[in-house]
Formats: structure tokens, sequence, C-alpha cells
């Protein structure tokens, strides 16, 4: 009988070429995975805040559909009211207190009007 003798480098060879292929491909695969994990949490983070602004959106059209806004936008952008309400219109401006004071205080000023500025920057 004749027994072949194998290499034993070769075999070792072998065998360490592929325990480095799977610990290699085994790597990259842990690396995929928590790529994918990453991903996962993020998108479910953007989820729970479209299902919150979703809630808010909803929430918002209940409001706007019903009578309360309806009366909020009549009165507050269309100036309208209701049947024995006042309308008071508040003008900017002065109060009365220095308007009254104007009144009572002398108009003389050393300025010179507008008008005069004008004419006087454009050479007239």
């Amino acid at each position: 009988m004749t027994t072949s003798k194998r290499n034993p480098r070769l075999l070792w060879a072998i065998v360490l070429s592929l325990a480095l292929l799977f610990v290699v491909t085994y790597g990259e695969r842990l690396a995929t995975k928590a790529n994918l994990a990453a991903a996962l949490v993020e998108q479910q983070a953007r989820i729970s805040e479209a299902r919150q602004r979703q809630q808010a959106l909803e929430q918002q059209l209940v409001y706007v559909r019903s009578d309360a806004y309806i009366e909020e936008a009549a009165r507050n952008d269309l100036g309208m009211v209701q049947p024995g309400d006042e309308l008071l219109i508040v003008v900017e401006g002065k109060s009365a207190t220095t308007a009254a004071s104007d009144a009572l205080a002398p108009t003389t000023t050393d300025e010179p009007s507008l008008l005069q500025t004008w004419l006087k920057r454009l050479g007239f």
C-alpha cells in the first residue's frame, strides 16, 4: 500500500485562507447590520415626528372647521360684529394725553418744514 503524503504547509495555508475569508465576510455582515440598525432608528424617529406633526395638523383642522374659528376670523380679519356688539376701531398714533398737551403747547418751531427742506436741497 502506498500512502501519499500531503504537504502539511499547503493544507494549513488553505485552512488559514478559508478562516480569514470567513472572518472578513462575517465582519462585513456585522458592519452592514450596524448600518441598517442605525438607519432603522433614524427612520423610526422620523416616523414619530411625522405622527406628531399629523396630530397637530388634525387638531388644527378640527379647530378651523369649528364655529369658534369662523367667528374669530370674521371678527379679526373681516371686521364683522355680532348684533348688539359695538365696533371700536383703534387708531395707532398719539395718545389722548399727548394730543391734548400738543394742542395747548405753542406751535413755534425752529426747524424748517419738510417742503422747505426739499426745496433747499433741490436748489430753489
